[in-house]
C-alpha cells in the first residue's frame, strides 16, 4: 500500500496564543521582526481583553499564561470540556475549574475502558471491567489500561498524580480552601499532559511515522490497534505523498489522486518519498476537482460534532 493515514490540520485542536504571550523578544532579532512581534503582542492583548473581559484583566491575563498552551491534540470528546475548565480558571472560578478537570479525568478513563474493552476479552484483566457501566476506581482503570498497552507511560503517570487532587477536591478536605488555585492549576496542567500525550496530533508517539517533515502519519502496523483505530482513524484520511491542502475562510480542503497503484511500501519508504516529493506533482487544488482527484472538506473547529 502506498497510502497512509494523515492527521489533517482541521482535526487538530490547538491555540498558540499562550506561546505568543511568553515568547520573549531576542536581542539578535532584526528591528523589523521585533516591531512585528510588538504589534502582534499588542493585538493579542486587545483581543484577549475583549474575549476575557476588562474587569480584573491583569489577573485574568496572568492566569491565562499560567495554564499554558492548549494541548496540541486530535479533536475528540474531551476538548470542549477541557476548554471549559481552562476558561473557568482564567475567569477566577477556581473551584469549578478544579472539579471540572477532575471529573473530565475520570470521564476520559471511562471512555477508554468502555470504548476499547471488547477488543481485550482475551486479557485476564478484562474480567475486572467486563460488567461495569462506569468506573470511579482510578487505580483499577489505570492498571487495566496499562495492562492492555493502551495508556502511554506519561499519561498513566499524569492520571496517578491527578487522582489524589480529585479525591481531596470532590470529597471533604479543608486543605481545598487554602490551595484552591494551586490545585486547580495543577489539575488542569496534569489533564493537559494526559490529552497532549495520549491524544497527540504530532510527536514521538509509537503510532506515528518518524521523520515526516511538516505532517504526521499513522504507521501501517498500528492501523489495527484498537486505540488508534477508535480515536485516530475516523478523522484521518488515507493519502498518498502528493496530496495538497487549500484553506478558504476557515474551510480546509484536502486534495489527492484517486489512484495510487498496488505497490506495497514500508513506512520508511513512505517517509522518504514524502520528504522528497516534487511540488509540481502535488494534486491540483482547483474547485470543482477534476475526475481523477478526490476532495475532502472540513470546517475548522476546536471540538467534535
Amino acid at each position: 500500500m502506498t497510502r497512509r493515514h494523515l492527521i489533517p490540520v482541521a482535526a487538530i485542536n490547538f491555540d498558540t496564543r499562550v506561546r505568543t504571550l511568553i515568547d520573549d523578544i531576542r536581542p539578535e532579532w532584526d528591528e523589523s521582526v521585533k516591531a512585528t512581534h510588538h504589534q502582534n503582542y499588542a493585538n493579542l492583548i486587545a483581543a484577549l481583553c475583549v474575549e476575557l473581559g476588562a474587569v480584573d484583566f491583569q489577573r485574568k491575563l496572568q492566569d491565562f499564561k499560567a495554564i499554558g498552551a492548549l494541548p496540541f491534540s486530535i479533536i475528540s470528546y474531551h476538548n470542549d470540556f477541557l476548554n471549559q475548565s481552562r476558561n473557568a480558571f482564567v475567569q477566577g472560578f477556581y473551584y469549578p475549574a478544579l472539579t471540572a478537570a477532575s471529573a473530565l479525568g475520570e470521564r476520559i478513563l471511562n471512555h477508554l475502558v468502555l470504548d476499547l474493552r471488547e477488543h481485550y476479552k482475551h486479557k485476564t484483566t478484562y474480567s475486572k471491567v467486563a460488567n461495569r457501566s462506569s468506573f470511579d476506581n482510578w487505580q483499577r482503570a489505570i492498571n487495566v489500561l496499562t495492562d492492555w498497552n493502551v495508556l502511554l507511560p506519561e499519561a498513566a503517570t499524569a492520571f496517578r498524580k491527578l487522582e489524589p487532587i480529585r479525591l481531596r477536591s470532590l470529597h471533604f478536605s479543608k486543605s481545598t480552601y487554602v490551595q484552591l488555585r494551586e490545585d486547580a492549576l495543577q489539575a488542569i496542567q496534569l489533564l493537559g499532559n494526559v490529552v497532549e500525550t495520549q491524544f497527540s496530533a504530532i510527536g514521538r508517539q509509537p503510532w506515528f511515522i518518524e521523520g515526516t517533515a511538516g505532517a504526521c502519519f499513522i504507521k501501517s502496523d498500528w492501523e489495527q490497534n484498537p486505540f488508534v483505530s477508535t480515536y485516530y482513524l475516523p478523522s484521518c484520511p488515507l493519502v498518498g505523498v502528493n496530496y495538497a491542502y487549500s484553506n478558504e475562510n476557515g474551510k480546509w480542503r484536502l486534495f489527492d489522486y484517486r489512484k495510487h497503484g498496488d505497490e506495497i511500501i514500508s513506512d520508511e519508504e513512505f517517509c522518504r518519498r514524502f520528504n522528497e516529493r516534487d511540488a509540481s506533482l502535488l494534486a491540483p487544488t482547483m474547485m470543482p476537482p477534476e475526475d481523477h482527484i478526490v476532495c475532502v472538506e472540513w470546517q475548522r473547529r476546536t471540538s467534535p460534532q
